[in-house]
């Protein structure tokens, strides 16, 4: 049940919950996060290789990404807009985490939005079949990241969404999510999958304690744009250490 509660959460496939969900259920939910990741990814690599096999390169890689925003809702997007706005225009915390509150997208989170998905865009397209198991392996390394920082750092809010996630996130979950995030990484890529993975955790740490340094903690926000991040590093670092 939590598993299918993260998928609901983390993508739009519609899911039926037989009752209503707690906020440790909400929690408990991020230990599947990776299993998430791993239905996303299923779904992308999917729609990459028949695209490529009809169309030819450029149009997988921008198909790829637009389902890869489909499927998310652009969730991850906003979170990645809304921090870098927040931490472009805000000059204390309080004002930075006002700025992130406001659903319009600022200069900053544009930027921010149009250089990843170019970046996206770039990588996808240059991507041959035979390294097509990458866009598989960064939706699973992005939400174990999200984990890792759920667990890791504290919360900017004494409310939010943060802080529900925080609230029944522990060691529990960032071992297990672990677990699920190496066993399909290390059998498709290796020892290869396995550098990106200590890499996708070091850009975790280091995006989480730049935004947490500013904010005092992290948001539900955060957490998105740091999926984002450890995304496109997967992306580049993996096609980057296939040829090795």
């Amino acid at each position: 049940m939590r598993f299918l509660l993260a998928l609901s959460f983390l993508t739009c496939i519609p899911v039926s919950l037989k009752r209503t969900m707690t906020e440790e259920d909400l929690g408990h939910a991020t230990r599947w996060f990776p299993l998430v990741g791993a239905v996303i990814g299923l779904i992308l690599w999917g729609v990459f290789r028949i695209s490529s096999s009809v169309w030819g390169a450029y149009v997988a890689g921008a198909s790829t990404l637009a389902v890869w925003a489909a499927l998310t809702r652009g969730l991850h997007l906003d979170g990645l807009a809304d921090t870098f706005d927040g931490l472009g225009g805000g000059v204390t915390k309080e004002r930075a985490l006002e700025i992130m509150k406001d659903s319009r997208i600022g200069t900053f989170g544009a930027v921010a939005i149009f250089c990843l998905l170019t970046l996206k865009l770039a990588v996808l397209s240059s991507m041959g079949s035979e390294l097509s198991e990458w866009i598989f392996v960064a939706p699973v390394l992005s939400r174990w990241s999200m984990v890792l920082a759920v667990a890791g750092f504290s919360t900017a809010r004494k409310n939010g969404l943060g802080r529900r996630f925080k609230s029944y996130c522990g060691v529990t979950e960032m071992v297990f999510a672990s677990f699920l995030g190496l066993v399909p990484v290390v059998a498709l890529t290796g020892w290869k999958g396995l550098a990106v993975m200590g890499g996708a955790g070091l850009t975790m740490w280091f995006v989480g304690y730049r935004i947490s340094s500013s904010l005092g903690g992290l948001t539900g926000d955060s957490y998105g744009c740091i999926c984002e991040v450890v995304e496109l590093f997967v992306l580049l670092s993996g096609t980057a250490v296939a040829s090795l």
